[in-house]
Order: structure tokens, then sequence, then C-alpha cells
């Protein structure tokens, strides 16, 4: 192994667990400069001293030595660890650990791995929402799932597509990663302290970033606002990738055509139909413009709290099938209600139902209330 080979797994393998130069020539007992000469290969070390990084790095001089050991080295792939640089650096040391594992693994065991080559969309002049709607849509149609909601995204990343999506829990801070490497392709760690409507929304945001520019990893922050052209495509293609413009339409369309309102129930019903979450939901509907902007924002003011949505019992996100009586009739059994179009004694007859299983039909699809503070629409 040459020197410079053997400084390369050395500097991974102390950034692997977050630690500075400094203090890891402290940990030595040498100079800065001696540890980076070092790690660049300019100055031999020592067998001694490999025995002593090795230990303080947690890891051993077997595995930095190994020719099928896998060293990556996502970290100088990022352009910004964020504000949270601490968070930051422990969340990529941790996805290079467990993309690394997963491709020893697999070498291990003689697994070919294989994923679908996406084409890389770089972002152009012009309007970045009709780029990151026809790179969703091409990609869509690459994964073989058309226009209808994701059901579960990791699923689709890791089987059709050939990501490796590692779930586990980070900093509140950090939503999730993403990195590249040729090596072993695309990796995306999510934060599993997030429900998983969000997880969704954020391996979604990740994969907008590898198809637009795959050269340069993410560390998508919680609620972290960056206007960025990059952000900007990723969060566009976030929306049209998990709710398609042509769908959520019909869908919305559909639900609001009789009486022209849309209260949270009816949001609440979208959101578990595209498995999202409720704000993910109404920022999308007013994103294309069905809904005012500031809709989420006054519903909550109002007394609307995610929190109503149904358990995880219900159908939707954590569901394993529809509901009992489908989707389409509760909501026009609700529609007809509560336009006072006809009585739950009619109801029931229609559907050869009583009346408590006519609430529970409707209850059970759409898990609330909230007529009383329904949008009403132009």
């Amino acid at each position: 192994m040459t020197r410079t080979e053997l400084g390369n797994r050395l500097r991974k393998a102390r950034q692997g667990i977050g630690m500075t130069q400094a203090n890891a020539a402290m940990m030595l007992g040498v100079s800065r400069p001696t540890l980076i000469a070092i790690e660049k290969g300019t100055r031999q070390v020592k067998p001694d001293e490999i025995d002593a990084l090795a230990e303080c790095y947690g890891t051993s001089v077997n595995r930095i030595m190994s020719e099928d050991a896998i060293h990556l080295d996502l970290h100088a792939k990022f352009r910004s660890l964020g504000r949270n640089r601490t968070d930051a650096t422990r969340a990529v040391s941790l996805l290079n650990k467990l993309a690394s594992a997963t491709l020893e693994l697999e070498n291990l065991l003689g697994v070919r791995h294989v994923y679908v080559t996406l084409p890389e969309q770089p972002i152009l002049s012009g309007s970045i929402k009709r780029q990151a709607m026809a790179a969703a849509l091409t990609t869509r149609q690459l994964a073989g799932i058309g226009l209808t909601p994701v059901r579960q995204i990791v699923p689709l990343l890791e089987f059709e597509l050939g990501f490796r999506v590692f779930v586990r829990r980070l900093p509140r801070t950090i939503a999730g990663v993403f990195g590249f490497d040729p090596s072993v392709g695309a990796c995306i760690l999510l934060n599993a302290s997030y429900p998983q409507e969000r997880q969704a929304m954020t391996a979604a945001h990740e994969l907008g970033h590898f198809v637009s520019n795959r050269s340069f990893g993410d560390i998508f922050e919680h609620r972290r606002n960056i206007s960025t052209v990059e952000e900007r495509f990723a969060n566009e293609f976030s929306y049209e990738f998990l709710m398609p413009t042509v769908t959520v339409f019909r869908r919305f369309s559909e639900l609001v055509e009789s009486d022209r309102s849309f209260s949270p129930r009816q949001l609440m019903f979208l959101a578990r139909s595209f498995y999202v979450s409720a704000e993910a939901m109404c920022r999308r509907l007013e994103n294309l413009d069905l809904l005012p902007d500031g809709t989420y924002d006054s519903l909550t003011d109002r007394g609307f709290s995610p929190s109503l949505a149904p358990d995880s019992h219900a159908p939707g996100i954590n569901a394993s099938d529809v509901p009992l009586h489908g989707f389409r009739l509760p909501g026009l059994v609700a529609s007809a209600l509560e336009r006072g179009m006809l009585s739950e004694g009619q109801v029931s007859r229609m559907l050869d139902l009583d009346r408590v299983e006519v609430r529970e039909m409707i209850d059970g699809t759409f898990g609330m209330g909230g007529t009383d503070i329904a949008v009403r629409l132009p």
C-alpha cells in the first residue's frame, strides 16, 4: 500500500467518527502539521502510530490495511454542512459507515447490486418548477409507477431504483442526508425520529438532489429555509414526485366539485391518500393554486391541528389496506349529509347500515370533522 493510500484511509477513519485533525494529533502526541503530512502521504507513518490511530478511531489495523475493506469518502462531496456543523458531520459519518458496511457485506456474500440508471438533469435557466416537474415525471416513469401515489418510498428507492437507504435516529436538526459515490451509488440516511410521512418527503427531496446534481451531497436540515436553485428544485421535485399534479387535480376536483368548499376533513383524506402529512398536502395545494396562499397557516390559527388525524389503524400512511367502504363512497356521503341533501336515516337505508355505522364509515375514512372551518373556494 502506498503512503498516499494509507494516509487516505487514516483520514477517512478519522472523519468517520467526526474527529478533528487537532484532536487526533493531540491523542497521537504529534503536531497537527505532522498528522496532515501523514494523511497526505508525505510523511511515513510508523507501525506504532497506525496501532494508536486505529485504537483512537475505534477501528482495527486489519480493517485499515485490508485490501477488501471499503473506505468511502463522502465528506469531501458536500457543498456545506450547514449551520449545525457538529450534527451534520456526525450524520455524514454515519452515512459513510453504513454505506461502507453495506458494500462490504455485498462483496462478502457475492450479492450483485442492481440499480436503475437515472439520467442526470442539470438545472437550466428558466422555470425551476417546470424542470422539476418534468424530472419527477421521468423518474416516475423509469420507476414504473406512473401517476399513482407512492405508498412506501423506501422500498421503491431500494428495490426499484437501487438506492441504499438507511433509517437511524439522528439529531432533530437533521431530517436527512444524501451522498453519492460511483463505487457505492446513491445513499440516503433518514431520521427515524420523524414520522413516516416526513421521512417520505425527505427521501423525495434527496432524490431530487440526485437527479439534478449527484456530484455533491446534501444535508436536509429541519425547518431550514434555503432559497438556492438546488434547494428550490429539490423541493419542487419532492412535491411532484409524491403528489403528481394531474392526480392531485383530479382528486381535489372530485372532492369539491359539488359544494365548492374544502374542509380539514377533506385535507386529511387527501393527505392520507397520498401518504403525506396534512401540512405537505396543504402546501402542495397552495403550490398548485388550488387553495389560497397561507391556507394552512390560516387553518392552524383557527384551531386545526394535525394531531386530530386518525390513529395508525385508520387507512393511510401506516395502513395495510383501504377502508372497509372504499374512499369515494364515504366522501360522497359526507358531502351529502353536510349540505343537508340527505338525512342519516336516508343514508342508512340506502346503504343498509344503521346510523352509527354511517357515522363510523365517515369518521373512519376522514378521521375528523372541521367542516365549521372549511375554506370556501372561488
